[in-house]
């Protein structure tokens, strides 16, 4: 069983949420949002387990289950715009 952490429930993050929701595997989801209506409208949906009140808990959680994340999204985020250019470009649709 997996332990799911999202930081964000927009377009993407609230996507990604529903669909974990569906999984057999994933025992819990937890999210962290500033946005108190977004994470209201995921709790009475029921595709969110969890609300995570900071990033910094006690228990680290949300560290502790994305920490991989972070650091592949600053290395991705810092990286030269250029670069990103070509590779969406390079990858066309069959």
């Amino acid at each position: 069983m997996y332990k799911v952490g999202i930081i964000g429930l927009g377009l993407m993050g609230g996507s990604l949420a529903k669909a974990l929701s569906k999984v057999k595997d994933v025992e819990k989801i937890i999210v962290y949002d500033n946005n108190v209506e977004f994470l209201k409208k995921a709790k009475e949906e029921g595709y969110i387990n969890d609300i995570a009140n900071n990033i910094d808990d006690d228990n680290n959680t949300m560290k502790t289950i994305a920490a991989g994340g972070f650091k592949d999204i600053t290395r991705i985020a810092s990286a030269n715009s250029n670069m990103w250019q070509n590779i969406c470009s390079q990858n066309k649709i069959f």
